[in-house]
C-alpha cells in the first residue's frame, strides 16, 4: 500500500536534508513512498534544498494564506494532505529524523478497525542538557 510523507516546514534550511534523507532511508517495501515538502513561507534555500532531491514534490504555500492564518502546522499538513493520494499518510516536521522500520510498524498496524498510529518521538542527544532530556520526556 502506498504512503504519502508529508514534511512541513518553514526556514529548515539546516534540518530539511536530514529529514528527507531519513524518509528515503525506509525500509517500507510494501508499496511506494511519496514524500512531500510542504513550505510555509521560508526566506531561506528551504524549497530549493527541498526541491533538490528527485522525487520530492514541492508544495508552497500561498503568502496570501499565510498572512490570514499565520504559518500553522495544519495548514501545512492539510495541504500536504491534499496533494497527495495514497490512502496512508505519515506527517513529519522538518526537524524530525524518522526511524527506518517506522512506517512498515505503522502499516502494519494498520486494520479497518484502527485509523491511526502514533510513535515515540527521542530527541537526538537527550543528555547533552537538561533541556534536551525534559524534551524528549515531553515528546512523549
Amino acid at each position: 500500500m502506498d504512503i504519502d510523507v508529508v514534511i512541513i516546514g518553514v526556514n529548515t534550511e539546516k534540518t530539511i536534508q536530514k529529514c528527507i534523507e531519513s524518509v528515503r532511508a525506509s525500509r517500507y517495501t510494501e508499496g511506494k513512498i511519496h514524500t512531500f515538502y510542504v513550505d510555509g513561507g521560508s526566506t531561506d534555500g528551504s524549497v530549493a534544498l527541498a526541491g533538490a532531491y528527485s522525487g520530492v514534490h514541492v508544495v508552497e504555500i500561498h503568502p496570501a494564506q499565510i498572512i490570514q492564518t499565520g504559518p500553522t502546522p495544519g495548514l501545512g499538513r492539510n495541504a500536504g494532505w491534499r496533494a497527495g493520494d495514497s490512502p496512508l499518510v505519515q506527517f513529519l516536521d522538518s526537524d524530525t529524523i524518522m526511524d527506518a522500520e517506522w512506517l512498515t510498524k505503522a502499516a502494519n498496524a494498520m486494520t479497518p478497525e484502527v485509523g491511526a498510529v502514533r510513535g515515540n518521538r527521542n530527541e537526538i542527544n537527550p543528555s547533552g542538557s537538561v533541556y534536551n532530556w525534559i524534551g524528549n520526556m515531553e515528546w512523549n
